[in-house]
């Protein structure tokens, strides 16, 4: 498994690489939200800390590489993403890592449940409320949520736990209206 993770972490540092000598930046407006590179080494180390599961989702999955990572734990990745061009590469990688456990959808996560997965991970860049992304956690949430970031955790699930993953702060909630 170190293998892989050593992959999909040359495959990204290399596509970084690669924005940085056409002089743009790994981060970017999609148009609902905003991606930046997750730090492969921190998103290993959480989704290690979850362990293995059935079904993972990934809501605004960027380049894909949480739902690259997260294969390697679950049995199942997913991961949403309504920028075109992040789709398009995340797809490419996918492909060139020959990952088969996972589901890339172009589209925006809103307009998918995600009732029925054990792990939903989520990387806001706004409060919750403000674009009912909490109101949906709420009426379809039935595993845990695990935020990454220090901002914009929910108001209104339950907290299972706040760590710190290599100084970036990671919360674990569920749903008390689905006893998750």
């Amino acid at each position: 498994m170190q293998n892989k993770y050593e992959e999909i972490k040359n495959a990204y540092d290399n596509f970084y690489r690669s924005l940085l000598m056409k002089k743009r930046l790994p981060l970017k407006d999609t148009g609902i939200g905003f991606w930046n590179a997750a730090d492969s080494k921190t998103a290993w180390e959480i989704l290690s800390k979850i362990g293995r599961h059935g079904k993972f989702i990934d809501l605004g999955s960027g380049d894909g590489k949480i739902v690259m990572l997260a294969s390697q734990f679950a049995k199942k990745a997913v991961g949403i993403e309504f920028d075109s061009e992040l789709h398009g590469k995340a797809l490419d990688i996918a492909r060139k890592l020959n990952i088969r456990n996972i589901e890339l959808i172009n589209g925006d996560f809103q307009e998918h449940s995600i009732a029925g997965y054990d792990v939903v991970f989520l990387n806001p860049d706004k409060p919750l409320h403000r674009n009912k992304v909490e109101e949906k956690l709420l009426n379809e949430l039935t595993g845990r949520l695990v935020v990454f970031g220090p901002h914009f955790h929910p108001a209104n699930l339950k907290k299972v736990e706040v760590s710190f993953v290599n100084d970036t702060v990671v919360g674990m909630y569920k749903n008390p209206r689905k006893n998750a």
